[in-house]
């Protein structure tokens, strides 16, 4: 079964990740217009001529941490595109720190950048949404807001943050056919994974816990997402997907 979108409109923020990137890749592939947004406007630019030659595509430059470019996002997407009818959230900042290493400064960058963008993203998505009466916003969490990591207390709350704010809304906006949900990716073969893993040498200790037995890719975190923007995943509402191998469930035991 092939997934239908119908010709929608989707902003993906934070796109120059390689998880976004791959989401793109699939949204366009798929039919959908996709506006690529992020502070890398150079890279985003490159990622939009690739995908112009399957779609439409459009980069735009947008700092999560500035609520004038967030409402400029929208305002420019509706003019080139339409009405936005996915939003992804996929912003996202890591910092590994003990807690008492931790100063205000790190508090404000990471939660602008992981938490407030989203925020402010979802409070100007919504109204556009409710117009067409349809609607899929994805927030990209983490395992790590679920069970949290040691040594990087704030980057785990930010994540649990983003699951609550799932949740909440989605009870918000389902008598509008619009749905929110939240993918938790697990250790995944990207930038951000490779930082993690690069803390302490324990690359091998964590890929030891996952049930697979190695990192996740990319694409296998962008196919999940793909699926609840898509019109089959409408019964699907306030959910968390965990994308990570088996590693949330494997506690070592047996």
């Amino acid at each position: 079964m092939e997934l239908s979108y119908d010709g929608k409109v989707s902003v993906i923020i934070g796109a120059s990740s390689a998880i976004a990137q791959k989401t793109a890749e699939l949204f366009v592939n798929a039919g959908l217009k996709v506006v690529l947004a992020g502070r890398k406007i150079g890279l985003l630019k490159k990622i939009e001529q690739s995908l112009n030659e399957v779609g439409e595509a459009l980069a735009i430059k947008c700092d999560v941490r500035n609520e004038k470019e967030i409402m400029e996002l929208f305002k420019n997407t509706e003019e080139r595109f339409g009405v936005v009818d996915v939003l992804v959230n996929n912003p996202a900042i890591f910092q590994r720190k003990r807690i008492e290493e931790v100063t205000y400064a790190d508090v404000r960058a990471i939660y602008e950048t992981n938490v407030f963008g989203a925020i402010i993203a979802i409070k100007e998505a919504i109204p556009k949404m409710r117009k067409n009466n349809w609607g899929r916003i994805v927030n990209v969490s983490s395992i790590a807001g679920i069970s949290g990591l040691t040594n990087a207390s704030l980057y785990s709350s930010t994540k649990a943050a983003l699951i609550n704010l799932t949740q909440s809304i989605a009870k918000e906006v389902a008598p509008y056919n619009i749905t929110v949900n939240a993918v938790a990716p697990g250790v995944i073969d990207t930038g951000m994974g490779k930082d993690y893993l690069r803390y302490e040498n324990i690359k091998e200790k964590i890929i030891s816990r996952i049930a697979e037995h190695r990192m996740g890719k990319a694409e296998e975190v962008a196919y999940a997402i793909a699926f609840l923007s898509s019109n089959e995943a409408s019964y699907i509402n306030g959910s968390v997907l965990v994308v990570d191998g088996g590693c949330s469930c494997n506690l070592g035991i047996f």
